[in-house]
């Protein structure tokens, strides 16, 4: 008998299931948004706990064809590396205190294939530790099969479908083991790094490269001086580079033989599981290129190995003649003077010349020499700028842009970026508001609420915020974006602890100044009011006192008695 015979639509009760079903999501949802509340948690975990599980739809075959044309096959020209060995010193081995520090530092993350999680090593104390340490000292140059093994997850980066960011999923033994090795190993990685490489390095940041490149564009820009600028994007960088010239620059580097040969090892036929359509199916490959993103190691060996190239590109730069000389930039640092002509976040790279062909020279040799070691330059997102006050840009080699997203931040050669990194500014602020929306919709507590507005919504707005020349328009843009922000959660105005202008001055007085240009004899700035200057903050109101009313003293009241 069927459903109609009995006097039942289907149609209905479909849709009272899906009724149900989205009840009980709500409640789920709500009940996480009240933990995170009371846990003090991020909107980055009420995320993930609430969003809904999209079904991977990528085919096995898709991700072989993909691998096998990024990391599948070795890329650039293969050295030997053992003729660059300057350092012989004996190995000391892995005691147990460096380990059982290691797992103290490490973050509570996703596991391995191993299944085993930083918590349980924790757990282990000192016999664990000591047994780790043991294994470490004894395996180094032949890691364990098991242990070079990962599950490998894909996070889009745009639309297109292999538009891909892979992550590895390290065991917890390995990422233990390599973060020993870094330790032992950076402050030579530091030595060798030039200070124009801000990325992946303490005491560095985003901010401090942007402040740089505005500072050398708005100097050109008052002066009116012709300065041209490419920015270079390469074509999966992390999971191309090639393996024996990692280990080349360990050696160029001084890093003891032992040490080189224990990374080494870990590049010995790296397993990479990969999990494809609704059922999850496992593909696994082999490794042939790349470093794997996840790994502590691999972003100190990434700029490492860029280094090397830039090394190479600065050789090249020794054969220039005199003229192409004179139109290198030259910056002031600690009162010398030294030539520039790059600045680097890891692999976002931003060149820059006094001339345009130069400019592009430049750029071939980063080129050339980054194919050497597996680094492939994207003609597609590699951009070019310039000021173009006496010279227009003739015959470029890569595409002109007027404006260009560098580090997060939208950067012109006029000026004009603070207003246009505004715009990106609040429209982003503003989604992170509705995003914002189940948490705030859930208490009625203001101080919960300005906690959220502080840690979710304020930071969007305020990214790179000492870059801005502070001028009172646009820091009124930021105070206005603010009020009306905080008007549509609170629905009233309210006083927060800091306001937008205050910050703004708290942050350009903590900023660390950019180096300044050397100023050339002949250039000339035009007669006027110079640009506000990037680190220059006044008040809005140019700390002058406001206009009040006199105080007047009151007339002597004369008291009249009748006699």
């Amino acid at each position: 008998m069927n459903l109609k015979e009995k006097g039942l639509n289907y149609t209905i009760i479909s849709k009272l299931i899906r009724i149900l079903i989205k009840e009980e999501e709500i409640k789920r949802n709500n009940i996480i948004i009240d933990r995170a509340l009371k846990e003090g948690r991020s909107m980055k975990y009420v995320y993930k706990e609430t969003r809904k599980r999209k079904f991977n739809d990528l085919k096995p075959e898709d991700i072989i064809n993909w691998f096998e044309e990024i990391s599948g096959k070795e890329r650039g020209t293969n050295i030997d590396w053992k003729k660059e060995i300057k350092n012989h010193k004996e190995w000391t081995p892995i005691t147990a205190k460096e380990v059982m520090d290691r797992i103290k530092k490490t973050k509570r993350k996703a596991c391995g294939p191993d299944g085993i999680y930083t918590e349980h090593l924790i757990v282990g104390d000192y016999q664990l530790t000591k047994a780790l340490s043991e294994l470490y000292n004894q395996h180094g140059r032949e890691i364990p099969k098991q242990m070079n093994e990962c599950n490998v997850i894909l996070l889009k980066k745009s639309k297109e479908k292999m538009d891909v960011r892979p992550i590895a999923l390290l065991q917890c033994f390995f990422k233990i083991y390599t973060g020993v090795l870094l330790k032992r190993i950076d402050k030579e990685i530091e030595k060798q790094l030039d200070d124009s490489q801000g990325g992946f390095r303490a005491g560095r940041n985003t901010n401090q490269q942007i402040l740089q490149f505005r500072e050398i564009v708005s100097t050109c820009y008052e002066y009116k001086k012709d300065i041209y600028a490419i920015f270079i994007d390469f074509r999966k960088a992390f999971d191309s580079v090639n393996h024996t010239w990692i280990t080349y620059s360990l050696a160029v580097a001084g890093i003891d033989e032992e040490t080189i040969m224990r990374i080494q090892a870990l590049y010995k036929n790296p397993k990479a599981t990969f999990k494809t359509g609704v059922n999850e199916k496992s593909t696994t490959l082999t490794l042939k290129s790349g470093i794997r993103q996840g790994d502590t190691l691999s972003p100190k060996l990434f700029i490492l190995l860029l280094q090397v190239v830039m090394n190479k590109v600065k050789k090249e730069l020794e054969i220039l003649n005199e003229d192409e000389k004179r139109n290198l930039v030259q910056l002031v640092k600690e009162g010398k003077t030294t030539e520039s002509f790059k600045l680097e976040f890891a692999d976002d790279i931003v060149i820059y010349t006094y001339d345009q062909k130069l400019t592009e020279k430049i750029a071939k040799f980063i080129e050339i020499h980054a194919g050497i070691v597996g680094l492939q330059i994207n003609k597609k997102k590699t951009k070019m700028m310039g000021t173009e006050f006496k010279k227009k840009i003739e015959d470029p080699v890569y595409e002109v842009v007027d404006r260009y997203k560098y580090l997060g931040r939208t950067l012109t050669m006029d000026l004009r970026d603070d207003s246009l990194d505004f715009n990106e500014r609040a429209k982003g602020a503003w989604r992170a508001r509705y995003k914002a929306n189940d948490l705030l919709r859930r208490t009625k507590d203001i101080r919960i609420k300005k906690k959220i507005y502080n840690m979710i919504i304020r930071p969007v707005f305020l990214y790179s915020i000492e870059a801005i020349r502070p001028t009172k328009s646009i820091i009124l843009k930021y105070v206005n974006l603010e009020k009306k922000i905080t008007q549509s959660i609170f629905r009233k105005e309210i006083t927060l602890e800091k306001n937008v202008e205050d910050i703004i001055k708290e942050r350009i007085n903590k900023a660390q100044k950019p180096y300044r240009i050397l100023l050339d004899e002949t250039w000339k700035r035009k007669p006027g009011r110079p640009p506000k200057k990037i680190l220059e903050m006044n008040s809005m109101h140019n700390e002058k006192k406001l206009r009040t009313q006199p105080q007047r003293k009151a007339k002597n009241k004369t008291n009249y008695t009748e006699d």
